[in-house]
């Protein structure tokens, strides 16, 4: 873990959370707003041959290339987004890494408390992707385990591999 880590789980045990709100399809869910670091317009993306069928593609992001994971795929909740050209990308940066997740649309940051939250529901099994749950203005908002679902989708993240 690093300080980075460090110091945003100390402030969530002390402080609660900001998360940056977002919908696939008709369900709202949430992320960490330390781990954001832009959102922007689905762009065009080049296909990427044989690679996880939840990987939308890459796209060109400031001259450097940047893989764009299809979330709603990757959480095993239907069809693909990658249609919805009026989608966003959540540029965030995980595991030593930059990486985006497509998104049907984003909504909002709000501040979440730690009494508000509450693990995750009993019974979804070791595949699930939700962290936590909290209830916002009358709506359960569903916080996912980002790092899990890289860990499927993009095994290699933040591993360099050494030749000799």
């Amino acid at each position: 873990m690093d300080a980075n880590e460090l110091n945003a789980e100390a402030r969530t045990e002390r402080d609660g959370m900001e998360l940056l709100l977002f919908y696939l399809g008709d369900e709202c869910y949430g992320i960490d707003i330390l781990r954001v670091k832009e959102v922007i317009p689905c762009p065009p993306m080049t296909q990427v041959p044989h690679s996880h069928p939840s990987v939308s593609g890459v796209i060109q992001l400031r001259g450097a290339p940047l893989t764009v994971v299809d979330l709603k795929k990757a959480i095993g909740d239907g069809k693909s987004l990658r249609e919805d050209i009026n989608g966003s990308v959540i540029i965030t940066e995980y595991l030593e890494g930059r990486q985006g997740f497509l998104v049907t649309r984003v909504d909002r940051i709000i501040h979440c408390s730690n009494g508000e939250f509450r693990d995750s529901p009993p019974g979804t099994g070791e595949t699930h992707y939700i962290e936590k749950v909290a209830r916002v203005d009358e709506d359960l908002i569903q916080v996912l385990n980002m790092e899990k679902i890289l860990a499927k989708v993009l095994p290699t993240a933040g591993r360099v591999s050494q030749v000799a």
